[in-house]
């Protein structure tokens, strides 16, 4: 875990944070994909600023044996939301969910209270704990 503290520790100090790591196969290289945010919004200067700043760690931590390459990004304006961190990120942004009771609801995010999700539609306030919560993104309203 060494590895994944000092990646979180150089993007912190390039004023961005960790929103998503992933990971695919091409060919036989290993390539890793690090999403950064920051509340001012992320352009091509900040992931060249933190490619620079994380590349000496994956030259003394080879975070696998074999070829890799890594690569720095936003997460984009219509985002995934997978963890408490992630909808932290994304108050005050439209949103829209399926909860494991497959209902769907929308609206703008409010605040996170520990780990309850509140949302605003219209002039109905809701209410959900994250753990009833399938699957959620952002989205922008045309």
């Amino acid at each position: 875990m060494e590895f994944e503290k000092s990646l979180k520790t150089a993007i912190q100090e390039c004023g961005a944070h960790i929103y998503e790591i992933k990971t695919r196969k091409q060919d036989d290289i290993t390539i890793y994909t690090i999403f950064i945010f920051n509340e001012e919004g992320i352009t091509i200067d900040k992931c060249s600023e933190v490619s620079r700043a994380i590349s000496p760690i994956f030259d003394v931590y080879k975070p696998i044996s074999g070829k890799y390459s890594f690569e720095v990004s936003s997460p984009g304006i219509e985002r995934t939301l997978k963890t408490l961190s992630n909808f932290k990120c994304s108050i005050g942004e439209y949103i829209k969910l399926k909860t494991k009771e497959s209902l769907k609801l929308q609206g703008i995010l409010e605040k996170i209270d520990d780990d309850i999700i509140y949302l605003k539609y219209n002039d109905e306030k809701i209410n959900i704990a994250f753990d009833d919560i399938l699957k959620a993104q952002t989205y922008i309203k045309w």
